[in-house]
């Protein structure tokens, strides 16, 4: 596939839409009220809110995401917690890593989990042009699909930086962003019972928890998630993937900027 010219031929229908409907027409709706779908036209609104918390309403439910996998050292490990708690996650895989060890993939989806899209490089996508960034969106997306026969329908960007034509650009492929309330790693934390300790004082209903199986030494979160768990199921609290969340209720629109931004303190310990 040329990318390139995929990326060109959107950027002249962006155009062609603009002028149509005028720029000051553009507005983020919530992904839930548009069922997920872009449209372009006269009239039409843009879908691309980023989803950091869902209203799940009097519903104790929340869900756990990973990041940066699949890693022959930490996502066994995630694995196994997940199936011992019996409880269902969101893997958003790197589709180079992914196509490394299709294996995991695998096994995560056949356990019942959602495979997301956590781009093929992991680059910073607010240095990537319109035609790298859909490359990395598709070639994800197509391993992904390959591996579990599944077309993945969440997008996270890298540490959750991005710009305005990744929004269009993840819309107008399929996708729903997906950002957190709240991530695991976290720079103040001394202890894992720190890390852990942290993640259950934010409990509420509809979030959604970041934590990481790759690309660094995860070992104090795959120590933390037992207590993390443990704790939420002792509050009556249940693990679901992404997508069964949306569905439990409406959406809360928390949009962040369009610029690099950093809605985690702790970011920096992030890959």
């Amino acid at each position: 596939m040329n990318y390139k010219k995929v990326g060109l031929i959107i950027i002249i229908l962006i155009g062609i839409w603009a002028v149509k409907a005028g720029v000051g027409q553009v507005r983020f709706i919530h992904p839930v009220a548009a069922k997920v779908k872009t449209k372009w036209g006269l009239g039409n609104t843009f879908s691309s809110a980023p989803i950091v918390k869902v209203n799940s309403g009097s519903q104790k439910l929340l869900a756990l995401t990973f990041d940066d996998g699949p890693d022959e050292r930490f996502t066994p490990m995630a694995l196994d917690i997940l199936e011992k708690y019996n409880i269902k996650a969101t893997f958003f895989v790197v589709g180079e890593v992914a196509e490394a060890h299709p294996d995991l993939v695998k096994r995560a989806a056949d356990q019942g989990h959602e495979i997301a899209n956590h781009t093929y490089t992991h680059p910073d996508l607010t240095k990537t042009g319109l035609a790298q960034t859909q490359e990395e969106i598709v070639r994800a997306g197509d391993v992904i699909e390959g591996i579990t026969g599944k077309k993945p329908h969440f997008f996270r960007p890298p540490k959750g930086y991005y710009k305005t034509n990744t929004l269009f650009l993840t819309a107008s492929n399929g996708y729903s962003v997906a950002l957190w309330t709240i991530c695991v790693e976290h720079s103040s934390c001394v202890t894992v019972n720190d890390l852990a300790q942290r993640v259950i004082d934010a409990a509420e209903p509809g979030m959604i928890i970041l934590a990481h199986d790759g690309r660094l030494d995860r070992s104090r979160t795959m120590q933390a998630l037992p207590i993390i768990i443990d704790a939420y199921q002792k509050k009556g609290y249940r693990f679901v993937t992404i997508d069964e969340l949306i569905a439990s209720g409406v959406q809360e629109q928390k949009l962040r900027s369009v610029s690099r931004f950093d809605f985690i303190t702790g970011i920096l310990t992030q890959n």
